[in-house]
């Protein structure tokens, strides 16, 4: 998923804050418990909260 739908999938069901973990190498999103990137193996991970 994108973040223009993870961003929409938030706005429709806003029980808390958004969090958004993108790998730092490739920048593809991963899931809430992704600690590896599963296109690029990468294990840094940048989270972002959005309140």
């Amino acid at each position: 998923m994108n973040i223009a739908g993870t961003l929409r999938q938030w706005l429709s069901k806003r029980s808390g804050p958004l969090v958004i973990q993108e790998c730092r190498n490739c920048g593809t999103t991963l899931s809430d418990d992704g600690v590896e990137c599963p296109n690029c193996g990468s294990t840094s991970v940048a989270r972002y909260e959005v309140p």
